[in-house]
């Protein structure tokens, strides 16, 4: 097995099957909410509705508008990202698997960096489908249990580079949103002041942030953003787990096409209960699975409901803990 970078793949000598994040499905999601919020404004314009026992007057429908418009852009956002190059997350080749564990939300970040695990059939011992079940405490009420379904590719790893592979997905999970020029001199002018720097010091900052601004340059996108999806871990020692919710396509082809080449297990079905009281020393983990998965929200309001901390002190505790 070898971690490549994206620049770094090779070209592929014979058939190539690529798996990527259906365009399809944020576009439906993207049409539904533009007009559900584009008739809420409408019908906030006639002076609301009132009917069939409903009563929505101006000023809900408006905001409800408002709300479902702002779920339109992020659909507009996820479908413009599935229709770039970066989506994409296995290649299946004669020879071996490509898997790019790098969210295609995150093509922003260096093409440097490496992303993509190429792991000849040899060193497959197996793989599977699998099905989980997720129950975890909502952000909002604690009395209430949020359940979610979940499909994976599960692929059981023989080879020697597995523990490069768990080093190398820990420090994409931690790796820092990637900053134009101009941000980073905006940053060291705030941590100036907040230190209570001489003005000397300041002046120089500020005057190459001007001269960087006055800088013509192409505009970064993306900068110092970083998203929480995370489409492949480690579920174990030598398991590589990924993730296939909207993946086109469909889970039951890679494996037809696997099948032949590596040894394909029965499906398998997990139910994982975070709602429960943990055992000694369990807590951490739960948390730490939380993060990994991208549902750093979740994990942050784990970590305040258990440990009582301030959200700034949980959203820090989540990030050591990410690190360890």
């Amino acid at each position: 097995m070898k971690i490549l970078s994206i620049r770094n793949i090779p070209s592929s000598h014979g058939r190539e099957n690529v798996f990527k994040n259906s365009s399809f499905n944020s576009l439906l999601f993207t049409f539904v909410t533009f007009f559900s919020a584009l008739g809420c404004f409408l019908l906030a314009h006639e002076g609301g509705y009132y009917g069939h026992g409903w009563s929505f007057p101006s000023g809900l429908l408006y905001w409800i508008g408002g709300v479902v418009g702002i779920m339109a852009m992020i659909g507009a956002f996820h479908y413009r990202a599935r229709l770039r190059p970066s989506n994409w997350l296995v290649r299946l080749r004669p020879d071996q698997m490509l898997v790019k564990f790098r969210s295609h939300l995150n093509d922003h970040f260096n093409e440097e960096d490496p992303v993509v695990a190429a792991i000849p059939f040899a060193e497959i011992a197996w793989v599977r489908k699998t099905r989980e079940r997720l129950m975890t405490p909502s952000s909002s009420d604690t009395h209430t249990t949020q359940v979610s379904w979940h499909t994976y590719l599960d692929v059981k790893l023989n080879s020697p580079e597995t523990e490069e592979l768990k080093e190398t997905l820990t420090t994409e999970r931690n790796r820092p949103a990637p900053k134009s020029r101009e941000d980073e001199l905006k940053h060291q002018l705030f941590q100036a002041r907040k230190q209570k720097v001489s003005e000397a010091e300041i002046s120089v900052i500020k005057e190459s942030l001007k001269t960087e601004r006055a800088r013509k340059k192409p505009k970064m996108r993306g900068s110092g953003t970083r998203h929480h999806h995370y489409p492949v871990r480690m579920a174990d020692s030598e398991i590589l787990r990924v993730e296939w919710g909207g993946v086109k396509p469909k889970i039951k082809s890679i494996l037809k096409m696997l099948n032949g080449k590596v040894h394909v297990e029965p499906e398998l079905y997990l139910k994982t209960d975070h709602t429960l009281t943990p055992a000694e020393n369990d807590m951490d983990s739960r948390i730490l699975d939380l993060a990994e998965r991208g549902k750093i929200m979740d994990a942050i309001s784990m970590v305040r409901q258990q440990y009582g901390f301030s959200l700034t002190r949980s959203k820090e505790f989540v990030e050591e803990l990410k690190k360890s």
